[in-house]
């Protein structure tokens, strides 16, 4: 007898609104960031959209490790893919710290082997 397991696509509800693939919200996501744009001060530069970005990396699996001491956000090209930008977290000392924006849609983390 064989068994056949059928993923079931399990709908991500954000700030009330309900979006029915992970695709769909990680489209959602990289049209609120790539309407910002290279930004290095998204805080006061776009305030309502720098809440949104709070609530989406809310859900990154490391959020309270980096944004410990957070002050703002910055956004800048990375210099690894020259399409894609980057999310920074600026802290009070003046340090920075990259978040990743893709493990914040997914709530999990990179795997070790990703991660070598």
């Amino acid at each position: 007898m064989k068994y056949y397991y059928i993923m079931v696509r399990k709908p991500i509800t954000f700030l009330g609104k309900k979006f029915k693939r992970q695709k769909d919200f990680e489209q959602f996501v990289k049209d609120v960031i790539y309407g910002i744009g290279p930004c290095l001060d998204v805080k006061n530069k776009y305030p309502e959209k720098y809440k949104i970005l709070i609530e989406i990396l809310k859900r990154h699996p490391e959020f309270d490790d980096k944004t410990y001491n957070m002050c703002n956000i910055k956004i800048i090209p990375n210099i690894l893919n020259n399409k894609s930008l980057k999310k920074i977290i600026i802290k009070k000392d003046g340090t920075d710290m990259d978040i990743s924006w893709r493990c914040a849609i997914t709530g999990r983390g990179k795997s070790r082997k990703s991660e070598l």
